[in-house]
């Protein structure tokens, strides 16, 4: 993906921002099996030593028959929230149910615009 992003990184799984690990304050509380807010986002574009909006552009969540992962979701909010900590600004739940993918957008905060491919 990444020559589609240039001059942006493109990393799956990147759970840092810097030296400190990745976590969103709150999101332990959407499913009682989270023990920490820590987070490990399936694919991130961004500038790897950046912070904020200019530097953050796409956080990507992907799941198999699930429609809507309720934790997916609020990472998904709070990561593209443009008052957060790291204000991406687009977020996208991909959802690849038998052969199908159904898209969910989010950009400010909140859900925007759902597409079937």
């Amino acid at each position: 993906m990444e020559p589609l992003f240039v001059p942006w990184n493109v990393d799956c799984e990147y759970d840092r921002a810097g030296m400190v690990k990745k976590y969103l304050q709150g999101i332990a509380q959407c499913d009682e099996q989270r023990e920490t807010d820590d987070i490990v986002p399936d694919i991130i574009v961004h500038v790897r030593r950046g912070e904020g909006r200019d530097h953050n552009l796409l956080v990507v969540e992907m799941k198999k028959d699930d429609p809507e992962d309720a934790c997916d979701r609020m990472k998904l909010e709070l990561f593209t929230a443009p008052d957060g900590h790291y204000s991406h600004q687009f977020g996208l739940y991909i959802n690849i149910d038998r052969g199908n993918f159904v898209c969910t957008w989010y950009r400010d905060g909140r859900r925007q615009l759902q597409c079937r491919a």
